[in-house]
């Protein structure tokens, strides 16, 4: 059915976002607090992930 790695991918990263939201619909019962909880989810790896890669490189320059 998915055919391209991309595709496959694609999928994996909407199911996790319905999943996600669906824990915190569950917990909050209330869809608009469930999404922004899962935004608020999302900005904060999104930060962290890009922190994660930008000080990594910073150290691999300084150690070149």
């Amino acid at each position: 059915m998915f055919k391209t790695q991309a595709a496959r991918t694609l999928v994996g990263f909407l199911l996790l976002i319905l999943f996600n939201f669906t824990c915190f619909w569950s917990i909050t019962s209330d869809a608009a607090e469930a999404a922004k909880g899962t935004l608020v989810l999302y900005f904060a790896l999104g930060g962290l992930a890009t922190t994660w890669f930008v000080i990594d490189d910073w150290v691999k320059k300084g150690e070149a």
